[in-house]
């Protein structure tokens, strides 16, 4: 089908190497945008007095449990991270056909004490709010859009260098390789214990988020790209 199209947009160069190897011609790129939206902290405090988690440190990932969002190896990094302090609980918010796997893989690490499944859960914006760090464990990513949540809400981020999230997270988070569980443990541990670290990273990542992904930079390029096209 896209070979009868004029232009097709690609999130990313990721995805745009993926269109050009399928021989997918006048491939643009142009991102995703995002905005900063109020957000309600009463429903956090709500839930954080129901469970006691006061006090610890919050690490969080929004991934559905689906094979390309790797999530085993999201909890053998907590697992990984649970042998080097103890002081945090994991929210791992989202649904999917590995859920099975993943509470097995909890239960053989014996970290359920502090790896808690979320469910998916509307509105997600609003636990940004409490976010210490957030992570992502991705095999491949077109983009991840979660890590630009991330960004405007001003918390750390730590994940994989699959796909798009390479780009995104360049000198702006902490990257590891695919499926390299021990070294995303010990980036978040950095980002928990380096107070300099995390504020020039994410200060990094929100001048960089609010100049790349605002939706007027992204309206503008489409914009172009429609004049363009017009004008053939």
């Amino acid at each position: 089908k896209y070979q009868f199209t004029d232009s097709v947009v690609a999130i990313s160069s990721a995805i745009k190497d993926i269109l050009t190897n399928f021989n997918v011609k006048n491939v643009e790129i142009i991102s995703d945008a995002v905005a900063a939206k109020t957000l309600h902290k009463k429903r956090v405090e709500e839930l954080f007095l129901n469970n006691q988690w006061y006090g610890k440190k919050i690490i969080a990932t929004t991934a559905a449990f689906v094979p390309h969002k790797d999530p085993l190896t999201m909890v053998r990094a907590i697992g990984e991270l649970h042998k080097l302090r103890q002081d945090f609980i994991f929210l791992h918010f989202g649904t999917g056909p590995l859920a099975h796997k993943v509470l097995h893989e909890i239960n053989t690490l014996n970290i359920s004490s502090c790896y808690k499944i979320m469910g998916f859960v509307e509105d997600i914006e609003d636990f940004f709010s409490v976010f210490d760090v957030f992570a992502m464990s991705s095999e491949e990513e077109g983009l991840g859009s979660s890590v630009l949540d991330a960004f405007i809400y001003k918390v750390p981020v730590a994940t994989t260098n699959a796909g798009g999230l390479k780009e995104i997270v360049n000198e702006r988070g902490m990257l590891c390789q695919v499926k390299d569980a021990k070294q995303l443990a010990k980036n978040i541990d950095q980002l928990l214990n380096d107070e300099q670290l995390r504020k020039q990273l994410v200060e990094k990542a929100y001048q960089y988020v609010i100049q790349e992904h605002s939706v007027e930079k992204i309206a503008e390029g489409y914009k172009t790209l429609f004049t363009g096209l017009l004008g053939k």
